[in-house]
């Protein structure tokens, strides 16, 4: 995709995403919109190497907010997710 269809006189070229194979929930709806914004700014030139500059650039391209977890936060709440007892939801 990122220069064959180029090579062959395309002007443009879209990824699109079919339902199947996706989730279908809000949580992916976010994801993907958010996916999406930054596919096209890498095509046209943006590096977005780590998430910090993920976060630096959807700032301008999505009203999706973003923050960044720090991973000593990550691990208080895994240990607080670890003492609960969750039921399972029976269908």
């Amino acid at each position: 995709m990122s220069h064959v269809p180029f090579d062959l006189g395309f002007k443009s070229v879209t990824w699109n995403y079919p339902e199947s194979g996706h989730g279908k929930g809000p949580a992916d709806g976010v994801g993907a919109a958010i996916k999406t914004a930054a596919d096209r700014l890498v095509v046209h030139g943006t590096d977005i190497t780590n998430a910090d500059e993920l976060l630096d650039a959807m700032e301008s391209q999505t009203t999706i907010k973003m923050s960044k977890i720090d991973p000593d936060r990550m691990d208080f709440f895994k240990q607080r997710l670890a003492k609960q007892t969750i039921s399972s939801v029976k269908t």
